[in-house]
């Protein structure tokens, strides 16, 4: 079956409900990856709809990282809470739902090949994404610095406290980085922030990291 109708049917019933999340990235990164890089066992368990994630162990991945793998592992036995989402969100949006402790996966099902952003097509991309993932999740000490760490900056931006500083485009740039696509320690955010804060500003925004 033509990718993009194997893609449109397991997308139908993602809509449907029918599957979940996990299901639809599975699919969505097995299709994806055969495309590019086919192998004749997975392209006949594609074509007979037999895909599992046993198949994410027992098949070799050209250019994928073991962290991205064990992301879509781990959230496809519910252990790991990624959200699934065919849009590019918003850094704000991004940070929103990680401060509810979930980390957005964007798959893109048209224009594959295409580059997105700084990633080299739309499986680059979800695969960075899964890293994210890996990242947020990997450390249950690490998860609880940066909840807490994203629920402060969700909470301070609502409330305008970084107003100012947004208004230069600089920092803007940086900021959103921060928000939305490092998922580190949080001595990491704090010398990134502070690095980027005016030195006569920088007690006023001591507290995210107390």
């Amino acid at each position: 079956m033509e990718a993009d109708l194997c893609l449109q049917s397991y997308f139908d019933k993602w809509q449907l409900k029918e599957i979940t999340d996990g299901e639809m990235a599975l699919a969505f990164f097995l299709i994806a990856h055969n495309e590019i890089y086919p192998q004749k066992r997975l392209t006949a368990l594609i074509e007979k709809n037999q895909l599992s994630a046993s198949l994410l162990k027992t098949l070799q991945f050209k250019k994928i990282k073991n962290k991205a793998l064990t992301c879509l592992s781990k959230w496809l036995s519910g252990e790991w809470a990624c959200l699934l989402t065919e849009k590019i969100l918003s850094p704000e949006s991004i940070l929103h739902f990680q401060a509810k402790g979930l980390r957005p996966v964007t798959m893109k099902l048209k224009n594959r090949e295409k580059s997105i952003l700084h990633r080299e097509n739309a499986l680059d991309f979800f695969c960075h994404d899964l890293e994210h993932g890996y990242m947020f999740f990997h450390n249950p000490e690490w998860t609880k610095m940066q909840l807490e760490f994203f629920q402060k900056m969700e909470k301070s931006l609502k409330a305008g406290e970084w107003d100012e500083l947004l208004l230069d485009e600089e920092f803007k740039k940086k900021f959103h980085y921060a928000i939305s696509d490092m998922n580190t320690h949080q001595a990491h955010y704090q010398a990134y922030l502070m690095a980027m804060i005016p030195p006569d500003q920088t007690l006023k925004y001591q507290n995210f990291f107390t």
